[in-house]
């Protein structure tokens, strides 16, 4: 019987799933062009020539607000790109250095590292971003001590109301809640 043939098997879950996902990709663009109708706007790129209206802080090329959208979106790639680049070039200098370190005859250091490899080994990004990429909002006096962006501080929104500046989500201090 071809329900026990292995390759039949797989080859026609695979063609099922494939269905499902076409499928599920034409219900949303059936959706999303039907919501635009109803709103009476059209699905087009046009907005990206109109004039953006707002400032980019970190730029690499000449900006201001009457620049379009497309020129924002162009100094968005660049920023991404310019971070990911520094990133994977700290990242670098990091790792050699904590791997030399833990590699060392002495002893108070080699324990250092491998405790510092053994706690971030196989976290994932966004969750040690969570824990400690959370920043205290505007009011804290004490903000410049942390990373901040260029208009201040700010709290991931799940944790504005009652946890201290998201580095112990789990200890709440109302002395320190953002306003």
């Amino acid at each position: 019987m071809l329900i026990y043939d292995s390759r039949y098997r797989s080859m026609t879950i695979q063609i099922v799933a494939l269905i499902g996902f076409l499928t599920l990709i034409g219900w949303l663009i059936s959706n999303t062009n039907q919501n635009l109708a109803d709103l009476g706007k059209e699905p087009s790129f046009g907005f990206m020539t109109e004039a953006a209206g707002y400032d980019i802080n970190q730029k690499l090329l000449d900006y201001n607000s009457t620049h379009t959208h497309f020129r924002a979106a162009i100094l968005g790639l660049l920023n991404t790109l310019l971070v990911a680049v520094l990133g994977c070039i700290t990242a670098t200098v990091i790792g050699v250095m904590v791997g030399v370190a833990r590699l060392s005859n002495n002893w108070v250091v080699s324990r250092l590292m491998a405790v510092y490899v053994e706690t971030f080994r196989n976290v994932p990004v966004l969750s040690a971003c969570q824990r400690t990429g959370a920043t205290p909002p505007q009011s804290c006096t004490w903000a410049t001590a942390l990373p901040s962006r260029t208009r201040g501080c700010s709290f991931p929104g799940w944790c504005r109301p009652t946890w201290v500046c998201g580095f112990w989500r789990f200890w709440p201090c109302p002395l320190l809640r953002s306003a």
